[in-house]
């Protein structure tokens, strides 16, 4: 493996600057001795370290986030303890909804579960193009057409929507 000239360079740091603030890479050569392909090259391995650096400090707020909610789980968990022990049934059951909600949410954030989303299609230009083709390529099936075209206006009529779940 290549080693990069311009990381081991005195000056790193000013031609660093001078390429995020867009100098000519033949300006930062000629200026600090090196090839326009070397700056180039410094470039590309920049923004790789850029990326490798937001990648961690992801993983580092995910991982305070996720001690948070453990936080959170093991409170719920007393607090629960505490009014079943009280007999206290409402707290106790307002700690295990808390509970649940805590437990959602470290799915959530563990990757474990996810999000359904709903996307209302009736209205779309997309679909309603959609619609008129698959309708007129049965323009020689009319039984299928005719059957189809009661099938899409009964769906839409029932809550004027059709929804695709993603």
């Amino acid at each position: 493996m290549k080693t990069c000239f311009i990381c081991r360079h005195s000056e790193r740091q000013a031609i660093e600057k001078a390429i995020i603030e867009r100098v000519p890479y033949r300006e930062i050569g000629e200026r600090y001795g090196f090839s326009t392909n070397a700056v180039s090259g410094h470039k590309r391995h920049m923004a790789e370290k850029i990326a490798a650096g937001q990648k961690a400090i992801d993983v580092s707020a995910a991982s305070v986030l996720l001690e948070e909610c453990q936080a959170m789980k093991r409170k719920s968990l007393q607090l629960m303890a505490k009014a079943e022990k009280a007999k206290d049934i409402k707290t106790a059951i307002a700690a295990l909804r808390a509970q649940k909600d805590i437990v959602e949410l470290l799915a959530k954030v563990c990757g474990e579960l996810y999000s359904v989303k709903s996307i209302n299609v009736t209205m779309s230009p997309q679909w309603l193009s959609l619609k008129k083709t698959i309708v007129l390529s049965l323009e020689n099936f009319p039984e299928a057409r005719d059957a189809l075209v009661a099938a899409i206006t009964v769906e839409e009529d029932n809550d004027d929507t059709i929804s695709i779940t993603t």
